[in-house]
């Protein structure tokens, strides 16, 4: 027999066959899902992963020491010691609330984070970093789309209000503590992308010491020596790889810590995946359950025609190629449209829901090659399934019960 002739039945079965055309119908939908699901999972994990590793703040620790073995300065100077450790400095030097002066709004509470850091704690999009300054140089590295303001709610936060840094490189900024009038003049050297960290924009980088000194000239009495108080270390690991390395060489009598001072909010992603996942889920279930249904059925109608095929001489292996031609021809049709589907799916998801979403605007949804993949084994392990189960039930059958008296 012919390719040709088994090319010619397969095109038949399919498109003559209301249930082989509503098994189409479902899978596309099916794939789709699955196609958005994989790719989703894939796209959000990455950009995740991204976030951790091109910003300083995935990799800062607040470590306690025991006051009763070591002093501040002996701590310091043991972690330093610790491999993988880049940065340590006391905690007066990590963070503090300034106004950018030059930004400020009646109708909002104004206000960012400066935070003192290593020479490098983001990736720098134009300008430099603040490895060419000295301790005492009042410099910062902002995010290109600056949101100098606080926000009480996620949803409050407002893309007009973000200020467009690209210009200002170089140039000084006015800043001012929280409620004081006295001005601290500092020149932006550098910028960064705040969508690709997974942040608000309303965090700027300087060096230690200059925190330091704020710290001690605005709110000194936050960090005075107290009797059986202590502050924690502020320490830097080198790696987002190495963290979990450098908490476990931490001597329980000696160090503590509860890891990163800022962690990825995975919340909205976990829960839109996991909502996605059961819809899957069920989704390939009823797959299963309808292909099987489908095949059967579709059986007990070829009866007949496979009967009349066996009769002029086609053997089961003829009609077993025809029918696995019929499912490559229906895999093919399936992904063909399932793929700009899915795309469909996630430009429409990227629109409504995750640029409405500030956390999430450096989030890209697109279709990878690896959801196309895992799809496609997905549709070749049921047409197997359903090919053998075809084969099954075709080779139990017999001419003359077929055609009848």
């Amino acid at each position: 027999m012919k390719i040709k002739n088994n090319l010619h039945i397969a095109m038949i079965d399919i498109f003559k066959s209301k249930h082989v055309i509503l098994n189409i119908i479902f899978s596309i939908l099916t794939v789709s899902v699955l196609i958005f699901i994989f790719s989703f999972s894939e796209t959000i994990n990455l950009y995740w992963d991204n976030s951790i590793k091109k910003s300083m703040d995935y990799r800062t620790l607040l470590v306690g020491y025991n006051p009763e073995k070591m002093t501040e300065k002996t701590a310091e100077k043991e972690l330093k010691k610790t491999k993988h450790i880049e940065a340590v400095a006391p905690y007066s030097s990590y963070l503090i609330t300034m106004v950018a002066n030059e930004y400020k709004k009646d109708n909002k509470e104004n206000g960012f984070y400066l935070v003192g850091s290593v020479d490098h704690p983001v990736d720098i999009v134009d300008g430099e970093d603040l490895s060419k300054y000295g301790i005492d140089d009042k410099v910062m590295i902002c995010s290109k789309n600056f949101y100098p303001y606080f926000e009480d709610r996620e949803d409050q936060y407002d893309s007009s209000n973000y200020i467009d840094l690209s210009k200002s490189i170089g140039k000084n900024m006015s800043l001012s503590f929280l409620n004081s009038s006295v001005e601290e003049t500092f020149k932006l050297v550098g910028i960064y992308d705040n969508n690709q960290i997974s942040s608000i924009g309303n965090t700027c980088y300087t060096k230690w010491n200059t925190v330091d000194k704020l710290n001690l000239k605005y709110q000194s009495d936050v960090y005075e020596e107290k009797e059986d108080e202590y502050l924690p270390l502020v320490v830097v690991v080198d790696k987002v790889e190495n963290i979990q390395n450098v908490i476990n060489s931490f001597s329980p009598n000696e160090f503590n810590t509860s890891g990163p001072v800022v962690k990825v909010d995975t919340y909205i992603g976990d829960k839109i995946l996991n909502i996605v996942t059961i819809i899957s889920i069920v989704l390939i279930i009823l797959l299963i359950i309808l292909s099987i249904f489908i095949s059967l059925k579709d059986i007990k109608i070829k009866n007949k025609k496979i009967g009349i095929l066996k009769t002029f001489g086609y053997t089961n292996q003829n009609i077993l190629i025809s029918k696995i031609l019929e499912e490559i021809i229906k895999d093919i049709i399936i992904l063909l449209l399932a793929i700009p589907i899915s795309i469909i799916f996630l430009n429409l998801f990227q629109i409504i829901y995750i640029n409405s979403h500030p956390f999430l605007n450096g989030l890209l949804l697109k279709v990878t090659s690896k959801s196309i993949l895992s799809s496609t084994i997905t549709i070749i392990v049921s047409s197997i399934f359903i090919i053998f189960v075809h084969y099954k039930k075709m080779i139990s059958i017999k001419n003359a019960d077929i055609l009848g008296n």
